[in-house]
């Protein structure tokens, strides 16, 4: 961006959108905001999200297209060769997207059964159609193409008078035009006219809902929105070969449905998306009222950070709390809702990609990865080698190993958790890290608070197994440089490094009561 627009405001500046600078490609703009949208919502949307992904991450042509053409235009290409590596569908990010998708479908399949796989392939299929109907570069008008959204059967077809009309019409017209257009050699969705228009073809509906969807996207012989432009009704008119095989009334009935396709070539319509997945649709009101914080996210509330800070004593600098004893019997109660609960601290960081490109939250995500179980990072691309590690072991695994270790049913989720043993600290954190911006100081200083713990419970010789604790010291490890890092980035912003202190001070004290 600096070689072609020196002094261009960053991408997560509120400058870089200003109407100055001449950013007014509205597919770009829409296609930014789908992806936005998607990804604030995964525990609705996860299959969306994955499908999604398995398109974004495929190798595209115009990544191909414009690492030479940068070059040849005096530009470092390297952004975009970069891509051309490491989206590779070997071991780069194309293989660890379709290995997702494979693994999770697998999940769905050996946990719910194969109905429920079909549907959540159905899903994913249409978070892939919507990467795919997305422009995410300016494009030469003449190379546009369009993607619709098939109804499905379920769904009432034909869905407006004018379709209802050229149904009619193409159907009639079918029985007596068979073998006029032998000798064309047009095709349109991989079909000749000869083949669409077999007898009694257009009786079924599946095949009129891929005749006029295929008609509809057939350049140049109709250009949604524009009859004029459209060849198809040049035909049709005087001059035209198909002049009079037509009569007035269907002529017209023709262009107006042409011209009613409208110009952006992807349906937005919400009841498409709901028919393509065979689901009845949920308006959105409906779903925020039924949201549990223990269940969905995001789940925002008007809890604000500063209640919970005016109840503790202000701090000017970082309290260094003694070390955690671990000698007396945990008390499991309040300990296991803590423990699963405290990783999604910081998670909603990484929903927002503009906010990613930060120093700091470069550095939440290390620990994140920490968190997760992931290897350490390195300077060469680890790839497929994340998805094939046998030591896959995070926070969540290791808590789970502790609830089998005292004798306890494992739960299956966050719920379980909640239900199992009631923690309204637990739930004031799952409150407080839905607002990441906000409450940035307060979350990272309480995720220092649960370093703490991590030290203490990796030195435990009654807590975990061997290679429990030698895992979890190493994620502390990794927790703890990370988090050191931030809180340089947080010294420089005197406010946001009280609320750090606070937020240690605020965990400090809860953890301290799991070994009372």
């Amino acid at each position: 961006m600096e070689a072609v627009e020196p002094g261009f405001p960053a991408g997560d500046d509120i400058d870089f959108i200003d109407a100055r600078h001449g950013l007014n490609e509205y597919g770009v703009w829409k296609a930014a905001i789908a992806q936005l949208l998607i990804s604030l919502f995964p525990h609705q949307f996860l299959p969306e999200i994955i499908g999604f992904n398995m398109h974004y991450e495929a190798m595209a042509l115009e990544t191909l297209k414009v690492s030479k053409e940068l070059k040849e235009l005096g530009y470092d290409p390297y952004y975009f060769v970069l891509h051309i590596s490491i989206d590779n569908a070997d071991s780069g990010h194309t293989a660890i997207a379709l290995e997702t998708a494979m693994e999770y479908l697998e999940l769905i399949q050996k946990r719910d059964g194969d109905a429920a796989a079909k549907h959540t392939w159905r899903r994913i299929q249409a978070g892939y159609i919507l990467s795919k109907g997305l422009p995410t570069a300016p494009i030469c008008p003449k190379f546009k193409t369009f993607n619709t959204v098939l109804p499905t059967e379920r769904e009432k077809f034909p869905r407006n008078s004018l379709e209802a009309e050229v149904i009619r019409i193409f159907k009639a017209k079918a029985p007596v035009s068979q073998k006029i257009h032998c000798n064309s050699r047009v095709k349109f969705g991989g079909r000749t006219i000869t083949e669409w228009l077999i007898p009694n073809g257009l009786e079924s509906q599946q095949h009129q809902i891929q005749f006029l969807d295929a008609l509809s996207n057939a350049e140049p012989w109709i250009f949604k929105g524009d009859s004029d432009k459209s060849r198809l009704m040049k035909e049709l008119s005087w001059q035209g070969r198909m002049f009079g095989s037509f009569t007035q009334s269907e002529v017209h009935a023709v262009k107006q449905w042409i011209d009613s396709l409208g110009g952006t070539g992807f349906v937005s319509d919400p009841i498409y998306y709901w028919s393509f997945i065979n689901e009845p649709e949920l308006p959105s009101n409906k779903v925020f009222k039924s949201l549990d914080i223990r269940v969905h996210h995001p789940v925002f509330s008007q809890l604000p950070a500063n209640n919970i800070l005016a109840q503790l004593l202000p701090s000017t600098h970082l309290p260094r709390a003694p070390r955690i004893e671990t000698t007396a019997p945990a008390n499991w109660e309040k300990f296991f809702p803590l423990w699963f609960t405290h990783p999604c601290l910081l998670e909603h960081f990484i929903c927002i990609p503009a906010q990613t490109t930060t120093p700091m939250v470069c550095f939440i995500i290390r620990l994140l990865r920490a968190q997760s179980g992931f290897g350490p990072e390195d300077s060469m691309v680890a790839g497929m080698d994340e998805v094939r590690r046998k030591e896959s072991v995070g926070l969540v695994e290791l808590g789970l190993e502790m609830v089998k270790l005292s004798g306890f049913m494992e739960p299956t989720c966050l719920k379980d958790v909640l239900e199992t043993w009631k923690s309204d600290f637990g739930l004031l954190m799952l409150h407080l890290c839905q607002r990441p911006i906000e409450n940035t100081g307060l979350l990272l200083g309480l995720a220092m608070a649960f370093v703490d713990l991590h030290d203490a419970v990796a030195l435990s010789a009654t807590l975990l197994s061997s290679d429990g604790r030698r895992l979890l010291h190493d994620i502390a490890k990794r927790e703890r440089e990370n988090l050191d890092l931030c809180l340089r980035e947080l010294e420089s912003t005197p406010p946001r490094f009280l609320d750090f202190c606070r937020g240690y001070h605020l965990g400090r004290t809860e953890i301290d009561t799991c070994f009372l």
